[in-house]
C-alpha cells in the first residue's frame, strides 16, 4: 500500500492532510498514550501542511515565471528574423544595380536566417549584419539612407537577448531554490507523518493504524513508473522540451 513519501505528488499530500487532521483530533486522546496527553499533534500537521502549500505555490510561481522568459527568448527570435528578412529585402532592392551585389549580399550571410533557433546564432548573426552595414553603409544608403536605423534596431535587439539570458538565469536560480525549499517542506511533513503512523503502532488498540491506512488508500496513488519522479520541474535547469508532464489532479 501507498504511503507518503518524498515523491508522493503535492495534490496529493495535501489531501492526505486534510483527512489526518481529522483522524489526528478524534484519536488525541488515544494517541497520547505514545505522544503524551500534551501533545500538538494537530497543530504540528496544521503547520506542516500550510508550509509545504506556501512552499509549492511559491515554486509554481517561479515555473511561470520560467515560461514567461522562455516566451519572451522565443519571441526575440521571431522579431530577429523578421527584422533581418526586411533588411534582406531592402539590401537586395540597393543592390541590384550595383557591380558586384551579388556579392556584397551574400556577405550579409542572410540565407542563415531560416536557421535561426537560438538566441546564440541570432546574437551572432545581428552582429554580424550589423558589421557588414557598416562595411557598405556608403553602397547602400543611397538616397534614402537608413543603414544606421538598421544598425539601431540591430543593437537593441541584441540588448534585449541579453538581458532575456540574464534573466533566464535569475529565474533559475529562483526556481531551484524554490524547489528545494518545497521538497524540504513535504519531507518535514512526512516525517511527521510517519511520526503519527509509528504512534499509531504502537497502540494496544489497531484501529487508528487500520483507520490511517484507510486515508493512504484513499487519496494516494499506487506506486508507478509514473511517480518515481517528481513534480513538474524537478530539475528547473533542463531545457523546456523535457520537463515532466503537470501532476494529475485527483
Amino acid at each position: 500500500m501507498a504511503r507518503p513519501n518524498e515523491k508522493t505528488p503535492i495534490s496529493e499530500m495535501i489531501h492526505v492532510v486534510d483527512a489526518t487532521q481529522a483522524w489526528t483530533e478524534t484519536l488525541k486522546a488515544a494517541l497520547g498514550a505514545e505522544l503524551g496527553t500534551a501533545h500538538q499533534a494537530l497543530a504540528e500537521l496544521t503547520a506542516a501542511s500550510d508550509a509545504v502549500a506556501a512552499a509549492h505555490d511559491d515554486f509554481t510561481r517561479e515555473r511561470a515565471e520560467d515560461q514567461a522568459v522562455l516566451i519572451d527568448r522565443q519571441t526575440l527570435i521571431t522579431d530577429a528574423a523578421d527584422h533581418l528578412r526586411r533588411i534582406q529585402a531592402a539590401t537586395r532592392r540597393r543592390l541590384r544595380p550595383v557591380a558586384g551585389g551579388d556579392r556584397i549580399l551574400a556577405s550579409f550571410r542572410f540565407n542563415t536566417i531560416a536557421r535561426l533557433t537560438d538566441t546564440d546564432n541570432a546574437t551572432s548573426l545581428l552582429n554580424h549584419v550589423t558589421a557588414t552595414l557598416k562595411a557598405y553603409r556608403t553602397v547602400l544608403d543611397g538616397d534614402v539612407p537608413r543603414a544606421d536605423a538598421w544598425i539601431a534596431a540591430n543593437d537593441d535587439l541584441v540588448g534585449r537577448i541579453a538581458a532575456n539570458a540574464n534573466a533566464k538565469a535569475r529565474e533559475q536560480g529562483e526556481t531551484s531554490r524554490s524547489l528545494r525549499a518545497r521538497n524540504a517542506a513535504r519531507l518535514s511533513l512526512v516525517d511527521l507523518l510517519r511520526d503519527l503512523a509509528d504512534a499509531a503502532t504502537s497502540l494496544e488498540d489497531p484501529a487508528p493504524l487500520d483507520d490511517l491506512l484507510l486515508i493512504y488508500k484513499a487519496h494516494l496513488s499506487e506506486p508507478t513508473s509514473r511517480n518515481t519522479a517528481d513534480d513538474p520541474g524537478e530539475d528547473p535547469t533542463a531545457p523546456e522540451s523535457t520537463a515532466d508532464a503537470p501532476e494529475p489532479t485527483p
